[in-house]
C-alpha cells in the first residue's frame, strides 16, 4: 500500500527522468499518476496525432493529476510547455504543489511549496503526505 500519489508535471522530453522519479517515489512507499511518462519517448510531437487521441492525452493527465495528492512540478531547465498549463490545473484544483522549476507567478499560489532541487523536492513531498495519504493540512 501507498502512502500517497505524485502526479509529476515535467517537459515531454524528460519522460525518461520521469520514469526514473517514479521508481525514486515507488521506493518510498508513495505511488504516481503522471502515467503519461510511462509511453512517452522522443520529442513531442502533436503532428503525429489525431484530434481525438490528443484529447485523449488531455484527459488521462487532467485524470492523474485529479486523483494525486501532491503534484510536483519538475522543469529545471524552463523547457517545458504543458508542463505550467497543468500545473495552473492543479492549483486551480487545490492541490498541494510543489515546486522545482524556474520562477513564475503560479509557484506564488497559495499551496504551493519552492524548492531547490529534486532532492529537496522528495523530503517536501514525503512531509506533505500523512500515514494515510492524504495531504496534511
Amino acid at each position: 500500500m501507498t502512502m500517497g500519489s505524485v502526479y509529476v508535471c515535467a517537459p515531454y522530453a524528460d519522460a525518461a527522468f520521469v520514469r526514473m522519479i517514479h521508481e525514486m517515489l515507488r521506493k518510498r512507499g508513495i505511488g504516481y499518476t503522471s502515467t503519461w511518462a510511462d509511453h512517452a519517448h522522443g520529442a513531442e510531437d502533436f503532428a503525429r496525432f489525431t484530434v481525438d487521441a490528443l484529447r485523449g492525452a488531455l484527459a488521462a493527465n487532467c485524470r492523474g493529476i485529479q486523483r494525486a495528492d501532491v503534484v510536483l512540478v519538475y522543469d529545471p531547465t524552463g523547457a517545458g510547455r504543458e508542463t505550467y498549463a497543468e500545473a495552473a490545473r492543479a492549483v486551480e484544483w487545490g492541490k498541494h504543489v510543489v515546486w522545482c522549476a524556474p520562477r513564475g507567478l503560479t509557484q506564488w499560489a497559495p499551496g504551493v511549496v519552492r524548492v531547490a532541487d529534486l532532492d529537496a523536492a522528495l523530503v517536501s513531498i514525503e512531509a506533505a503526505l500523512a500515514v494515510d495519504g492524504r495531504v496534511k493540512s
